[in-house]
């Protein structure tokens, strides 16, 4: 499954939505498009990585 997001997956609708659907993924992809920092220097990035580890 590919999640696009620009903050990560904010408030309790988008996580709750999306559980359904990602509840047999066992890979994922975090594209973070908002910001043109490179990942490793983007301060979003380690808080996508555990939104997308509690789904």
């Amino acid at each position: 499954m590919l999640l696009l997001c620009s903050n990560g997956l904010t408030g309790s609708a988008l996580p709750d939505a999306l559980a359904p659907h990602t509840a047999r993924c066992k890979t994922a992809a975090l594209v973070v498009t908002a910001d043109d920092q490179y990942k490793a220097a983007n301060h979003h990035v380690p808080r996508c990585i555990e939104d997308l580890r509690r789904l």
